[in-house]
């Protein structure tokens, strides 16, 4: 995992060393991108990625890790940044103490963290999946894989909170995050 995690941060500094310098016929698209507003998020590794993408790399103002474990060591990043944590239910403490101890690590090296938790989603309740299937499919498929009934009350919650929290990040008003959260029926998670 960690290699992946690895390649898939190659990838990100890539694109945004390619965003930096444009060639071809899209340059004028390229040169129009505000190099000053570079945010990312992901799911699962694609969080982990997010987060050690923005701990890495100063050009990227904020992350979102998307029920993500990180893998490997943390880089220390180069000063605070906003960071948000965007999780399903994590009752089970004893199954998730990589993902716990490496999202605490994050906390403390980003500074202004968020942290809300989807206590009826589960991992692939942020994905599509569940919504690939009919309706009577997707009941049994999700009783039987824990994505619940309704995935797209965690998707519609997810879009609130990270259009809330980039929007928030890049113009300095993350005020806002909490009842955005509330609206959906989130509490923001303390951090620790």
């Amino acid at each position: 995992m960690k290699d992946r995690l690895d390649t898939r941060i190659a990838d990100v500094r890539f694109v945004i060393n390619q965003l930096a310098n444009p060639k071809g016929s899209h340059t004028d698209f390229f040169s129009s991108l505000d190099q000053n507003r570079i945010v990312i998020t992901g799911h699962s590794l694609g969080g982990a990625t997010a987060a050690v993408a923005m701990a890495t790399d100063s050009r990227i103002k904020a992350a979102a890790n998307i029920d993500g474990t990180l893998y490997g060591e943390l880089p220390k990043p180069d000063g605070p940044r906003p960071f948000l944590l965007l999780e399903s239910n994590k009752e089970e403490r004893d199954r998730y103490v990589r993902y716990e101890k490496g999202n605490q690590k994050l906390f403390k090296q980003f500074g202004g963290s968020y942290r809300y938790e989807i206590m009826e989603a589960d991992h692939y309740s942020f994905t599509d999946a569940p919504l690939l299937l009919a309706f009577p499919t997707r009941v049994v498929a999700g009783r039987i894989l824990g994505f619940g009934n309704i995935p797209t009350r965690t998707h519609h919650a997810t879009v609130d909170i990270l259009n809330a929290f980039f929007d928030g990040a890049l113009n300095g008003k993350l005020s806002d995050l909490d009842s955005i959260a509330k609206r959906h029926g989130i509490n923001r998670k303390p951090v620790e």
